[in-house]
């Protein structure tokens, strides 16, 4: 937990948010231990101005708000991290426009849609675009040991001033630009299409600012050896919060619901995608 002193604020959201379910997944796809989740509560170390800050995130649902404490020595990063929460938790939704768009297809009576499900969103979109690579047809399991194995080996490390502790960063597309990779224990492809896409985010052919033209940004990313269709739709899922993205070919996905149904949803299907990977069907 952050120790005092904090800038305490609440950001508020249109209910309801299925907190619980959010936290859960993104749990499961942690990053390194730059994110903890304890007591129903997201923690996360970030780097702002080339220093290193610490935002601890709870939900107080009677209030509907989110409690907010950030530590920072630049607090020009109070900005910075609002706008990565407002993403990562999709807190610009109104839930009822996704909720009627489910109840107006029958077939999905299937799913027990849980009201104010959220798009499954990242703190990080170049972290998020990374690990999507790393976690091509390999089980979760072992993507989060790749993310883990990728930062240990050039992560940078840092020590945190507000808790005494070494933190290991994330490494930065300029970092990962100039890396053979050859300790990472991927296929080559794999490693390829690391090493170019870090390339173009670092020399700005390839950004995540939002508001682009999102199949041009999916054609950029499968122009790059090693990224397909479902890298490229699971990435604008998550970095670029495309509410209509459906990663075709996953057999998760494939085996929950039809293709005929993802249609009939659009432009709403990134939300039942984001449901079933944190649901499922009950």
């Amino acid at each position: 937990m952050i120790n005092e002193p904090v800038i305490t604020l609440n950001i508020a959201y249109c209910p309801p948010l299925d907190w619980e379910g959010c936290l859960a997944y993104y749990e499961k796809h942690k990053i390194g231990d730059l994110e903890s989740f304890v007591n129903n509560t997201y923690t996360r170390t970030f780097v702002f101005n080339n220093k290193v800050g610490m935002v601890c995130i709870c939900n107080n649902d009677k209030k509907k708000y989110l409690e907010v404490k950030i530590k920072a020595e630049d607090l020009h990063a109070v900005d910075f991290v609002l706008k990565r929460i407002e993403k990562m938790f999709d807190l610009l939704l109104d839930p009822v426009h996704v909720t009627k768009a489910f109840q107006a297809i029958p077939s999905l009576n299937k799913i027990q849609y849980i009201k104010g499900t959220r798009l499954v969103r990242c703190w990080d979109n170049f972290e998020l675009a990374i690990t999507a690579i790393l976690g091509q047809l390999v089980s979760l399991k072992q993507a989060t040991g790749l993310v883990s194995q990728l930062l240990s080996l050039y992560g940078e490390r840092r020590i945190n001033s507000f808790t005494q502790q070494e933190n290991i960063l994330f490494p930065t597309p300029e970092i990962l630009a100039n890396e053979s990779l050859s300790e990472l224990r991927v296929p080559q492809m794999k490693k390829q299409a690391i090493i170019t896409l870090s390339n173009q985010v670092a020399d700005g052919r390839i950004d995540f600012l939002d508001g682009q033209d999102l199949p041009i940004f999916k054609q950029k990313l499968m122009k790059i050896y090693g990224i397909g269709k479902w890298t490229a739709e699971y990435i604008a899922l998550r970095a670029l919060g495309d509410s209509d993205a459906f990663p075709e070919g996953d057999v998760f996905l494939e085996k929950l619901i039809t293709k005929n149904e993802i249609r009939e949803l659009s432009p709403w299907r990134g939300y039942l995608v984001s449901h079933l990977y944190k649901y499922g069907v009950k």
